[in-house]
């Protein structure tokens, strides 16, 4: 009887590690480093995913005036996101790819806030090195790309995504 529960504790614990369950949750936009200090904010686009952004080799699409800024952080935290909760953990890495329109908030100590419909990165410099993370976040891509296009010179539109 106790090699049969063992099997059986085996073969469910086998099964739930091949599959995944989570949960979506409802959730404002909080800025990684709030909204003080922003030197600069750039929109990339990039029809196939990078994992970051390099400034050497990535072109921003539109670098908006100071005047701008606060429209789109407003922009940004009046969007509806959703981050998931996981409830069994599933067995492979998840993408931290950023895709489509990414958002860029530049910060005076090179810090840095990527905003995408998917993903949030960051880096901060602190205690003398530099500390990253990344945090899946959602929204309604029609949406995201809507409040995108206020802010793109009209002579300049992007091309839509590709599949």
């Amino acid at each position: 009887m106790k090699k049969t529960a063992l099997c059986l504790a085996v073969l469910l614990l086998l099964a739930i590690s091949l599959t995944s369950c989570y949960v979506n949750i409802p959730t404002d936009y909080e800025f990684e480093y709030g909204t003080e200090g922003i030197t600069s904010i750039e929109i990339y686009y990039f029809a196939e995913g990078v994992y970051d952004i390099d400034p050497e080799i990535h072109t921003p699409v539109a670098v908006l005036e100071e005047s701008q800024h606060a429209d789109i952080l407003k922009d940004i935290e009046d969007m509806r996101f959703t981050t998931f909760q996981m409830l069994v953990p599933i067995p492979t890495d998840p993408p931290f790819d950023l895709h489509g329109y990414v958002v860029r908030l530049n910060y005076e100590l090179g810090d840095y806030e990527d905003i995408s419909n998917g993903v949030q990165k960051f880096r901060q410099w602190r205690l003398g090195e530099w500390k990253t993370g990344s945090k899946f976040l959602d929204c309604d891509e029609e949406e995201w790309k809507d409040m995108i296009q206020k802010y793109l010179p009209v002579e300049k539109p992007l091309p839509a995504p590709q599949e």
